[in-house]
């Protein structure tokens, strides 16, 4: 989860950002660790289903198809997310440094931060 604005995510950042929320949601089914993803600052465990719904919305701005709706609600998030720690069930991703990370491995988001930033809208 990047949990930078949608808009500077190219094509296949977005879509690896959709998949990914959906393999979280079966980590959390199957009661899996994700101490992983919470060491390199990739998941923010109580905005999954929020986010679904903010990378969704910029799929469909950009005229992709979506057809793998988040089948959970928020209650039940909360519910299969109890097993893991606290630290880690309230972890917060780090927005800014995720941002630099993007950029600095991605010309097309960089490209797309820059446009944005100066007001060229996409």
């Amino acid at each position: 989860m990047w949990m930078v604005n949608p808009r500077i995510l190219c094509r296949n950042h977005l879509l690896g950002e959709h998949k990914e929320l959906h393999m979280i949601i079966g980590h959390f089914r199957l009661g899996r660790s994700i101490s992983g993803y919470i060491k390199n600052n990739c998941i923010e465990p109580l905005s999954v289903i929020k986010r679904h719904y903010v990378i969704v919305a910029e799929m469909e701005r950009r005229n992709y198809n979506h057809k793998s709706p988040m089948i959970l609600l928020q209650d039940e998030l909360d519910g299969v997310s109890e097993y893991l720690p606290e630290n880690e069930r309230n972890y917060r991703v780090d927005a800014g440094s995720s941002f630099l990370d993007l950029i600095g491995r991605c010309d097309e988001c960089r490209t797309r931060a820059d446009d944005i930033s100066n007001n060229v809208y996409i």
